[in-house]
């Protein structure tokens, strides 16, 4: 029994540091235009991903606070909450 806690702590700490580099990649398609995702953001990941209107459109909101974004001039900035972003990466939270 201690073993498969310790492999679901381990299995935890992965999943949670997943969701950073899904971040980027929901932030990155922000940008691209709904002709060229098929529907609004949120509904082409809702339909590409199986999930509801409403877990696509938390996920959105999600990555807007932490994950990584981009000045006008293109220059990368720190997510809004950056601490949260970084127990996020680091597996924490």
């Amino acid at each position: 029994t201690p073993e498969w806690m310790r492999a679901m702590e381990r299995l935890e700490k992965v999943t949670r540091r997943l969701r950073t580099p899904q971040h980027a990649l929901i932030n990155h398609l922000h940008t691209a235009t709904k002709e060229e995702l098929g529907a609004k953001l949120p509904a082409a990941l809702a339909d590409r991903l199986r999930i509801t209107n409403a877990e696509a459109n938390r996920r959105i909101a999600e990555a807007e606070d932490l994950g990584e974004r981009r000045a006008l001039t293109g220059e990368p900035l720190a997510p809004k909450l950056a601490a949260t972003a970084a127990a996020q990466r680091d597996g924490l939270i």
